[in-house]
Parts: C-alpha cells; sequence; structure tokens
C-alpha cells in the first residue's frame, strides 16, 4: 500500500506534472470566461517557471543532499561487501531492443565494476526489482545482469535481489540476501542525491555502510547562473523534491532513523 501510495501521490506533485495541470486549469477558465482567473494561473506559472530557470533554486535544494555524505578517503584496506542500489537502469528498453539501457545514473554501474575488480574478494550484492506500477515491467536486476555479461564480468560473483519496489525494501531484502555480520565492511554505492535515505533507511533496519557516492547533477559549488533549459530546471527541482519528500515520508513511517541521516 505504501508503494502504490507512493507513486500515485509523487505523479501528482511532481513539478511538470504539475505545469500541466496549471495549463489545464488555466484553459478550462478561458473557456469558461474566467478571464481573470485564467490571467492569474497563468502569471503565477510564468514566475514559477522564470525564478527556477533563472535562480540556482533547483541546485540549491539539491546540493544539501549530493553533498551530505563524501567517498571514503582513503578507500579501506579490506571490504567485505559491496551494495549497488538499482536507479540506473531502463528495464523496459533493455528488453525492447535486447540490450543494457541505462539512464543518467549509468557510472554507479560502472563504479560497481570498478570497486568489485578492485576488492576481488568482497560480496557482490545488486538490489533492484519493479519500481513502476506498470505490471509488466522486467527488474532492474536484469539490465544489470546483461550490463555486467556485457562487460567481461562473470555475473555469478553477484547476488541479484529483484523483488524490491523502493528505498525500503532495498535495504531490507539485501540484507536478507547479503547476510552482513558485525564489523563487516560493506561499501554503499548509490546515486549522490539519494545516498542520504539509502544510508538512513540501512541504518533504520542496523546496517552500518560506508557511503560511496556516485552520479552527481551539481559542482560542489552552487553556480549562481540560469539553467540551460526549462526543462532541465523542472527535471532537477523534481529529483530534489522527490528526495525531500522521500525523506520526510520515510522519517515519519519509521522507515529511516533520522529525518536528514548524515556521517
Amino acid at each position: 500500500m505504501f508503494f502504490s501510495i507512493s507513486k500515485i501521490a509523487w505523479a501528482i506533485v511532481d513539478p511538470s506534472n504539475l505545469v500541466a495541470i496549471v495549463l489545464v486549469a488555466a484553459t478550462v477558465c478561458l473557456l469558461v470566461k474566467r478571464y481573470r482567473a485564467a490571467r492569474r494561473i497563468m502569471g503565477t506559472l510564468v514566475l514559477f517557471l522564470a525564478a527556477i530557470t533563472l535562480l540556482p533554486i533547483p541546485s540549491l535544494l539539491v546540493a544539501p543532499l549530493e553533498q551530505r555524505f563524501s567517498r571514503p578517503d582513503p578507500m579501506p584496506d579490506h571490504v567485505d561487501g559491496i551494495i549497488l542500489l538499482g536507479g540506473a537502469q531502463n528495464p523496459r528498453m533493455t528488453r525492447a531492443y535486447g540490450t543494457p539501457a541505462l539512464g543518467g545514473a549509468a557510472n554507479t554501474m560502472t563504479t560497481f565494476l570498478w570497486l568489485a575488480r578492485t576488492y576481488p574478494d568482497a560480496k557482490l550484492v545488486f538490489t533492484g526489482g519493479v519500481g513502476s506500477l506498470r505490471p509488466d515491467t522486467p527488474p532492474e536486476a536484469e539490465t544489470a545482469r546483461l550490463f555486467l555479461i556485457q562487460q567481461g564480468f562473470d555475473p555469478e560473483r553477484v547476488l541479484f535481489e529483484d523483488k524490491a519496489r523502493n528505498t525500503a525494501e532495498n535495504a531490507a531484502f539485501a540484507k536478507a540476501l547479503a547476510e552482513p555480520k558485525p564489523g563487516e565492511v560493506w561499501l554503499l554505492v548509490a546515486q549522490a542525491i539519494h545516498m542520504p535515505r539509502a544510508v538512513g533507511t540501512l541504518r533504520r533496519i542496523g546496517w552500518e555502510v560506508v557511503p560511496y557516492p556516485e552520479s552527481y547533477r551539481i559542482e560542489r559549488t552552487v553556480r549562481f547562473e540560469p539553467a540551460s533549459s526549462v526543462g532541465q530546471a523542472l527535471a532537477m527541482l523534481g529529483a530534489a523534491l522527490h528526495e525531500w519528500i522521500g525523506l520526510a515520508a520515510y522519517y515519519v513511517s519509521g522507515r529511516s532513523d533520522r529525518l536528514l541521516p548524515g556521517p
């Protein structure tokens, strides 16, 4: 139930969808000759789009999430295991074309591959099922397995978890599969923007990990410059709001140990 409600709620509040909803509302006002209301709605929308495009509002929301955790420096001499969270995979396109389709977070996969070769004795876990309400969507694990095979890496080294639909299930199912022992060193590879929620969820179930954030969206210092397009600004704002809302929901529902987990 939590999964379905969260997906439906996000579909409504996603900034890109909200823009479409507002445009529909303005059109309805015009059709019923509520011209003043239509002007107010459109004026508000224009100001909103101008603000997020001309000002670094989306980047300012992303920065505290991405910079919350740093990569380990120096790297551990010994690593018992490495976890990779799904999110970079496009399972439907993979199945459609028979080749591993990856999105903007593709270097989480390449970093996982590099770390696996750096620590050849480490236990490897990939966790990623179907994060969609569409029943015909294949699990992310299929794409991850195919990618590793394509890169000449033995997929038998990896424990694939393909049932998790969200971060809470990623944590629970991966722990059941990996069976980590107290005192072991586990690296967690995930998108930098998602790392606080992932770490907080793992801590909530008693699994301490060493974060290895990847796939950064902004530079270390926020630049006060316009976005390259309105679409890019909306996408960045959507990614940031998705995580901030997710952090609040996970904390309130007891799925994370803190509102904003940190080192």
